[in-house]
């Protein structure tokens, strides 16, 4: 049963293909230790699932722009907003080291040449458009943070709460001109 069941799920056609597919090479529960039947499957199977293309506008704020090579169907989300604007940018980047050094693929990607030239593609645009990167993998260390107030934080979003109950922010990286 989907975690959310009023919510449509939007999954990319190519990703969702790709890894359909490795389930009928791997056999079932076996894609990414189980995920895929006990988290996408579900979802797919309770008639929730949308799937879309790349390039997709679900919302005026929101844009789901194409990056493959991390999976063949990694994407990005951008939301802009009151003037501005963030990229959840995922699985693309899984290192800070690739903000400076995009060709540097890590063993799990995909296509690793791909992998390099999106990379080289979402950090040029999130220069050029001054977007405030959410990248998902990094660690709190990685991403940079305080020590004060101690948060507990989930490993999925980098969101959690501080020991007064707050809710915290997850990580956030901002990208300047000449950097």
């Amino acid at each position: 049963m989907p975690t959310f069941p009023n919510a449509r799920y939007l999954f990319g056609k190519t990703e969702y293909a790709h890894w359909e597919s490795e389930r009928g090479k791997q056999g079932e529960g076996k894609v990414n230790d189980g995920s895929f039947d006990d988290s996408v499957l579900p979802v797919v199977e309770a008639g929730k699932a949308v799937m879309i293309e790349s390039d997709h506008q679900p919302d005026p704020l929101l844009t789901i722009k194409d990056y493959p090579g991390h999976t063949p169907g990694s994407i990005a989300i951008n939301l802009k907003d009151d003037g501005r604007q963030a990229c959840f940018s995922g699985d693309i980047m899984h290192h800070p080291i690739q903000i400076y050094h995009p060709d540097w693929s890590s063993q799990f990607c995909w296509d690793q040449a791909m992998s390099a030239r999106s990379r080289r593609q979402l950090a040029g645009g999130l220069r050029r458009e001054q977007r405030t990167a959410l990248p998902g993998p990094l660690s709190r260390r990685q991403r940079g943070g305080t020590s004060r107030p101690r948060a507990t934080r989930s490993a999925s979003n980098g969101i959690g709460h501080d020991r007064r109950g707050r809710t915290r922010g997850g990580p956030a990286v901002k990208f300047r001109r000449g950097f």
